[in-house]
């Protein structure tokens, strides 16, 4: 698998940061680049960035691109010519075909498998090769790659991270790119019992290849959720596509939250910002979480976004971020849900606020900090262990910060989040 610029002030704390970190589904990019362009900021000795939003929604989000033109040999910025159009319009045309392509309700590539998964397996035609019909399909070298790396880190997070959720997901409707306000009701027993047994499976054992890439019929209904790792793959890819294609080797791409770089900043490392959990449940009109801590009041509309840290990016990382503070529902009753789902008990995961993993690999920092969250404030350190991972922050629903060992000493906390607020594990 394959694996902004000038700064922007962070709300409150005289921080420069090229991008935030964290779950910002359907918000407008949480730092805007050309303030400091415009106000001649710390990129005035580096290097003239280019950087180009994406209005239209994709992967759920708003979406961001800072390059570094490449250097045509005469001395000279190439940063008004075609070859930077063509470099971010690249970027642009290939998440626009994942965004479409990989996404399980829409009507690309996994949205036609998950309606021949379920309909082939409720005609009786699982598992059965030979059969002519519906009995197998065949899957495009890209959607097969990534649903193997999928399986794979399912396997290795031991089901936490299971994109087999995704009928699940849908019966408590996170599926929606944008979610009622209304009081609702949990999912009925039914609803969720129709795609209980494919999700118990999970993609490692309910996936059944036949030579290569052709799928046979699973043997119960089956709806496959990428949304765990899309981001992941997509920000990989977009910086291998940069430099492979077009020769930028410094870059930041910033996929609602979900930041990967390469190389460096104009004037030295990325800085990321890590957006505060706590602000953000507030800004969204999360209720309090915890007894004894009050919840912050909301930042005023358009004021940039509260940062809990901050952190300078090696020169090939991922920041990602899961949180249940950004997509959730109040139910009846007055119970916050989460959109992560814990694959035990097919309902939110509980426990923690945010898990911010950092990783050279996009993909399997996307999917530990989904699995990090199910595990819960006790089992994560553990859990990240066996995924490989060292570099990890979560919040708790009490307000407090845990953090591993090889993370701590590259943030930098805001005031908000003194020693007393977090611990090193």
């Amino acid at each position: 698998m394959l694996r902004l610029a000038g700064l922007s002030w962070a709300a409150g704390l005289g921080w420069p940061v090229h991008a935030v970190a964290g779950e910002e589904a359907l918000a407008a990019p949480a730092v805007d680049p050309r303030a400091s362009l415009a106000s001649g900021g710390p990129h005035r000795a580096g290097w003239p960035p280019t950087i180009a939003d994406d209005s239209a929604r994709l992967f759920g989000s708003f979406t961001q691109r800072v390059l570094r033109p490449p250097d045509t040999g005469r001395g000279e910025s190439v940063g008004a010519t075609a070859s930077v159009a063509a470099a971010h319009a690249d970027v642009h045309q290939l998440w626009r075909q994942l965004d479409r392509d990989w996404n399980a309700w829409k009507g690309g590539e996994l949205g036609r498998l998950n309606r021949w998964l379920a309909s082939a397996s409720a005609a009786g035609s699982a598992g059965r090769p030979g059969q002519g019909g519906d009995s197998s399909r065949q899957v495009s070298p890209a959607l097969h790659a990534v649903l193997l790396r999928a399986a794979e880190l399912e396997q290795v997070s031991g089901g936490l991270f299971n994109p087999a959720l995704g009928g699940v997901v849908a019966a408590w409707g996170f599926h929606a790119d944008r979610l009622p306000g209304d009081l609702l009701p949990p999912p009925d027993a039914q609803a969720l019992q129709r795609w209980r047994a494919g999700a118990a499976a999970g993609l490692q054992r309910a996936l059944v290849w036949q030579g290569g890439r052709r799928l046979l019929a699973p043997v119960h209904p089956l709806n496959i959720d990428l949304g765990g790792l899309g981001k992941g793959a997509a920000a990989d890819l977009a910086l291998e596509l940069l430099a492979h294609r077009h020769g930028v080797n410094d870059a930041l791409v910033n996929l609602g939250g979900h930041v990967a770089c390469r190389g460096l900043g104009p004037s030295g490392a990325w800085q990321i910002g890590l957006r505060d959990p706590w602000v953000a449940a507030a800004e969204n009109g999360a209720p309090a979480l915890a007894a004894g801590l009050a919840s912050p009041a909301p930042p005023a509309a358009g004021a940039p976004a509260a940062l809990m840290a901050r952190l300078a990016a090696g020169p090939r990382e991922s920041v990602v971020t899961s949180g249940q503070y950004e997509r959730w529902r109040r139910l009846r009753g007055g119970r916050r849900a989460g959109h992560i789902l814990d694959p035990s008990t097919l309902a939110p995961a509980a426990g923690l606020l945010s898990v911010t993993v950092v990783h050279a690999d996009g993909v399997l920092a996307d999917a530990a900090a989904t699995a990090l969250l199910v595990a819960g404030p006790q089992r994560w350190p553990e859990l990240a262990q066996r995924m490989g991972v060292d570099q990890v922050l979560v919040v708790d629903e009490a307000g407090q910060a845990s953090l591993s060992a090889a993370l701590a000493p590259r943030l930098q906390f805001g005031p908000a989040w003194p020693a007393a607020r977090r611990r090193v594990v």
